[in-house]
């Protein structure tokens, strides 16, 4: 038995050892393999710190800026590009895409990145042109995949309310439904005349209330 308990300890210390590398990134075996993003996205943290304390005078944009130039070197990657001062996307020659981003919290904590601040929501758009379609389907969905859950705390309380009040309240007799955001309700978008994804998620992609 101590053996074992042994064994199960220099296993989880060479796991362990092998986390925040900055050794270059390589392919896991034959065809896309989503291990590799994980190990590709691994490797850039570890880059992103090794070239922050290198340069301890430059700005975190700065440190991206270095670290996009170093994983673009890389021999399973074919681009990265940056979005803006805080998202790489990352082309891999396996054929899938990632990205790589930073948020930076001002003193009270609140990302001044992504959104944060003292931004107050319930200003809604007033379209400045009719369109000439008419949708006759009343079902309206709110895709929200944080409401209920751990991270809930990205809503205000009653935050979503007044979104979903201004459909209640417009006298089109709209039904109106809140989703918590699983695969699927994605799949059911076809049975709703509107879907309103409140996605924290990036350009190219959403979150769902199912997360690997």
């Amino acid at each position: 038995m101590k053996t074992l308990k042994l064994i199960a300890l220099a296993a989880f210390a060479l796991l362990f050892s092998q986390c925040k590398t900055t050794a270059p990134t390589a392919p896991s075996g034959n065809g896309a393999s989503v291990l590799e993003v994980f190990r590709t996205l691994d490797t850039m943290e570890g880059k992103f710190y090794e070239l922050a304390k290198l340069n301890l005078s430059s700005t975190p944009q700065q440190v991206m800026e270095l670290t996009r130039q170093w994983i673009k070197t890389q021999p399973n990657v074919a681009d990265a590009s940056s979005l803006d001062s805080t998202y790489i996307d990352i082309d891999l020659k396996s054929g899938l895409r990632t990205t790589y981003m930073i948020c930076i919290v001002g003193a009270d904590s609140i990302c001044l990145t992504r959104g944060g601040g003292g931004h107050k929501p319930g200003a809604h758009l007033i379209p400045s042109v009719q369109s000439k379609n008419t949708i006759t389907n009343k079902n309206v969905m709110f895709f929200a995949p944080f409401i209920g859950r751990e991270i809930a705390d990205l809503y205000s309380v009653g935050e979503l309310d007044k979104f979903v009040n201004i459909f209640k309240n417009s006298g089109s007799k709209f039904n109106v439904e809140v989703h918590d955001g699983t695969i699927q309700d994605i799949q059911s978008f076809g049975n709703y005349g509107l879907v309103i994804i409140d996605t924290h998620g990036l350009p190219d992609c959403i979150f769902t209330g199912a997360k690997v």
